[in-house]
């Protein structure tokens, strides 16, 4: 009896692939510091590498180095409004009013002699200025020698963060609370936008400034006052809110009393939320720090958006050897690296299979490739993660595919059985018998 070798191919395709667009990643998860000493943090401010927090329950400024760990206090008021920090000064504003300059070189402590309490602060340069709505007033300091340099007669709005400076240019809410205005202190000319809604923050930034509504809005402004952008933010997002834009044009946000940090993006606006009431926050180079007041902590979010695995491929080689190819966009430009994750199926129930993880290679492009072997005929679960240097991840679809199996068929209606066919019985047949000789133990101790 002749017979007939056919080969068949039961392989949807040789080279089988998945496109997914993963939604749109926003910036990283919350990340805390760890053996830090117990704190009560609420109000934070990121300096040339240290934080500086302040401990309510002690009275305290930690002054904490990130690169080596070590913790120095010095004394401060329990109550603070707000304080920020200019080379070796710390400047604080209390609660009712009083504005301290701690001069960490020279260990001394300074007060400002002010005749009304002052409202606001901020530090430009090597400047000090203070908001005195009281006498609607903006006063400038040397932060040397804490004299007055300027003074700008302008009715500020009462609060926080009711004015910022960028260089030459102050952005301030004025005391109708709706109208914003900007001045050019090096020349002193101004022009003002009045607003329907009540204005809660503004923010100065390089060619323009970022402002809040009442109404949980978040506008971004030009140079000539005119509208860029809005953005509509959940309610009571802009309670406390605290505003900061990037250089790539992202508008970071933080949200305190729903615990969130936001990120804008074009017309995507995206959220995290923390794992707890946030006291304060600073942004940094990289990231922004926040501090949790319930629970303690001191977390940072860094702005590094995680990878996109944007699609997945399988590609055979020969019969056995396969090609897994992953192409990957990182829109911060920091990827560190990707793997593949091969998933087996079991061939007995319950049973998990093999997990096979492989480093990629970077190929042309933004593609990355890795090599493996599957047996024929072999159903696998194929994956990608992407790492970046921040320690985001992204994730691709996973694919199931099929490895190519050959048979041999008779030209008669008689069947024969391959070799391949022949090893897979005699693979189970051993699977199953082991399984029943560890069952033998078991039931000699039942009878």
């Amino acid at each position: 009896m002749r017979f007939k070798l056919i080969i068949l191919l039961v392989l949807l395709a040789s080279t089988f692939s998945s496109i997914f667009v993963q939604p749109v990643s926003s910036i990283s998860q919350p990340r805390y510091l760890e053996n830090v000493p117990k704190l009560s943090p609420d109000l934070i401010v990121y300096h040339s590498g240290h934080l500086y927090v302040h401990d309510v329950v002690k009275a305290v400024i930690a002054i904490i180095d990130l690169e080596t760990g070590e913790i120095r206090e010095i004394n401060s008021p329990r109550m603070l409004k707000k304080f920020t920090v200019s080379g070796d000064k710390i400047i604080l504003l209390t609660s009712d009013g009083r504005v301290l300059v701690e001069d960490l070189e020279k260990s001394r402590s300074m007060k400002l002699e002010l005749s009304v309490p002052a409202d606001d602060l901020e530090v430009s340069n090597s400047s000090l200025w203070i908001s005195i709505p009281m006498l609607n007033l903006l006063r400038c300091y040397d932060l040397e020698t804490l004299e007055r340099v300027k003074e700008v007669r302008v009715r500020i709005a009462s609060g926080l963060d009711k004015f910022s400076i960028m260089g030459d240019v102050l952005w301030a809410i004025l005391r109708d609370y709706k109208t914003l205005m900007r001045y050019d202190l090096s020349k002193g000319l101004n022009s003002t936008n009045k607003f329907e809604d009540y204005l809660q923050t503004v923010e100065a930034f390089e060619g323009g400034a970022l402002m809040a509504t009442a109404k949980d809005e978040v506008m971004a402004l030009d140079d000539d006052l005119k509208v860029m952008g809005v953005w509509k933010l959940e309610s009571g997002s802009s309670t406390g809110i605290i505003l900061h834009r990037l250089e790539d044009g992202r508008i970071i946000y933080v949200s305190p009393s729903r615990w969130v940090v936001g990120e804008i993006e074009g017309e995507e606006i995206r959220e995290i939320k923390v794992e707890g009431r946030i006291g304060g926050a600073s942004p940094a180079e990289d990231r922004i720090w926040f501090t949790e007041t319930k629970h303690g902590k001191i977390g940072w979010i860094s702005y590094s958006r995680p990878p996109k695995v944007l699609e997945v491929k399988v590609e055979e080689l020969e019969l056995d050897r396969y090609r897994g190819r992953v192409r990957v966009e990182d829109p911060d430009g920091d990827l560190q690296g990707v793997n593949l994750t091969i998933r087996h199926r079991s061939q007995l129930p319950g049973v998990p299979g093999k997990v096979e993880r492989i480093e990629m290679t970077k190929g042309e492009d933004y593609w990355w490739e890795a090599e493996f072997k599957l047996k024929p005929g072999e159903k696998v679960e194929v994956s990608a993660e992407a790492l970046d240097e921040a320690g985001n991840k992204g994730l691709g679809e996973k694919v199931e595919f099929e490895a190519r199996k050959m048979t041999m068929t008779t030209a008669t209606t008689l069947k024969t059985t391959t070799s391949i066919e022949v090893n897979w019985i005699q693979q189970n047949l051993y699977l199953v018998a082991s399984s029943l000789l560890l069952l033998i133990p078991i039931l000699l101790a039942v009878a």
